[in-house]
């Protein structure tokens, strides 16, 4: 029987704070820091059909598709997003973009990873807002994607 010095476990220094990070925005060729961003996330979810088949009671699923969405959540304090879409309103586009995130919390040492989303499609957008109790505004700005790609991965220190 192991006892608890003979465990593996997991090295808490090596959780990455997740306050350490950075996203830019690249559109025409331009790399945009995106300093106002609070959070941000980004989930693939896989479709699936539900088909019964004779001889079990048991439903069976299929992959059918993979849908890819996310959220930002930006404090209240740039015009970028909404003159984007006045623009693409005016203009009759709809205007995607690449997004990179990087998590590196120095003090870990699992190292960067790095992922883009490409054609990043923006959902909705509070284009104004008032609040009266609030310190600091934000606002959630929902999202779809049709790619990614991991550029830089952690390193796997508790193989």
């Amino acid at each position: 029987m192991n006892n608890h010095s003979e465990r593996e476990l997991l090295d808490i220094q090596n959780l990455v704070n997740g306050a350490e990070g950075t996203v830019y925005l690249q559109r025409d060729n331009t790399m945009i820091p995106l300093l106002n961003v609070r959070t941000i996330t980004a989930t693939v979810t896989k479709e699936k059909e539900t088909k019964k088949v004779i001889g079990s009671k048991v439903a069976k699923n299929r992959l059918s598709g993979y849908t890819l969405a996310g959220t930002m959540n930006v404090y209240y304090c740039s015009s970028y997003f909404t003159q984007m879409l006045r623009d693409d309103i005016k203009n009759g586009t709809n205007t995607t973009f690449t997004l990179i995130v990087t998590n590196e919390d120095p003090a870990s040492m699992i190292g960067r990873q790095s992922i883009a989303l490409y054609h990043v499609d923006i959902d909705s957008h509070d284009i104004l807002a008032i609040d009266i109790d609030a310190s600091d505004m934000n606002s959630d700005i929902p999202f779809t994607f049709d790619d990614f790609e991991i550029l830089e991965a952690f390193e796997e220190v508790n193989k």
